[in-house]
């Protein structure tokens, strides 16, 4: 969730950062399936390149992506779509995702 005081989709910018997570057989299912149900071109650039990469502590399952755009666009503009795809795929009525960037790339939006 946003930090208290803010409304979700406002923020510096942030990416998530990484947390420990648990690369689960059944955490790498649920992205895939979530990557073949996203609808339309525009929408499947937006995860292509993705991966799964586990569930981290708080039980949001944990996605990389090749760059801080697709990471930005995910977190804020476009994440209940990828969430509802998910819930879809998956029927975890939860559908908490958290984008991040590969280690060693700046976790930064401008």
């Amino acid at each position: 969730p946003p930090p208290e005081g803010e409304e979700e989709g406002e923020g510096d910018g942030d990416i998530t950062t990484r947390r420990e997570f648990d690369p689960t057989d059944e955490a790498l299912r649920a992205w895939k399936n979530t990557q073949e149900m996203m609808g339309g071109r525009q929408m499947k650039f937006w995860v292509e390149g993705s991966r799964a990469l586990g569930y981290d502590k708080t039980g949001f399952l944990v996605v990389e992506v090749p760059d801080a755009q697709r990471a930005h666009t995910l977190n804020r503009s476009i994440n209940s779509a990828v969430r509802r795809a998910f819930i879809h795929a998956t029927g975890n009525a939860r559908g908490d995702i958290r984008f991040v960037l590969p280690q060693g790339v700046p976790e930064k939006v401008n």
